[in-house]
């Protein structure tokens, strides 16, 4: 794959875990091609503020057909990063300074909202980033750049996560 963007790599075994719990959290997700989730993390890594999945709001019914129609999946999906977000907010917990875990880079609008929310550092996992589709590139590469530009540091944890499976662009993949 041609596409690397400048991101800044980690390697501490506690991102590895955090992580892991992320590519976990995925599997709740009811998206036949792309399962992700997100794990918020207090500054000091020591307490999960939120977890998410992307996936269906509350009351809203789907089926095989709905969720293969791509435009009515994306019209209907709520992200992992927001519902992460959504989830600390519930349970009054504040994410100001603190750490998300994603596999994947978040796409804009995600990004925008972590941006809003005070996340102060988002680590992703440089192998999945590496499986992106030349299709969203463009939307991924901007993303990064809005984060960094708004001080939201980007990181990335290279290396195998190991314990998990995750379907990425209707794929399954053993991270």
């Amino acid at each position: 794959m041609a596409w690397n963007p400048d991101i800044k790599r980690v390697d501490e075994y506690v991102h590895k875990e955090f992580l892991r719990m992320a590519y976990s959290q995925a599997w709740s997700s009811p998206d036949p091609v792309t399962r992700t989730g997100a794990v918020i993390v207090d500054s000091k890594l020591t307490d999960i503020l939120g977890f998410g999945a992307n996936h269906l709001p509350r009351g809203v019914e789907s089926d095989k057909a709905k969720l293969d129609d791509r435009k009515w999946k994306y019209e209907h999906m709520i992200h992992a990063e927001p519902a992460a977000l959504l989830r600390a907010a519930k349970y009054g917990k504040p994410v100001d300074g603190a750490v998300m875990y994603v596999p994947w880079v978040p796409c804009t609008p995600c990004s925008t909202t972590i941006i809003d929310s005070g996340i102060s550092k988002v680590i992703c996992h440089k192998n999945l980033i590496a499986k992106t589709p030349e299709r969203w590139w463009k939307s991924t590469g901007y993303a990064l750049e809005l984060l960094e530009k708004c001080g939201v540091k980007v990181c990335a944890y290279e290396g195998e996560i190991g314990g998990v499976e995750n379907l990425f662009d209707g794929l399954l993949w053993r991270p």
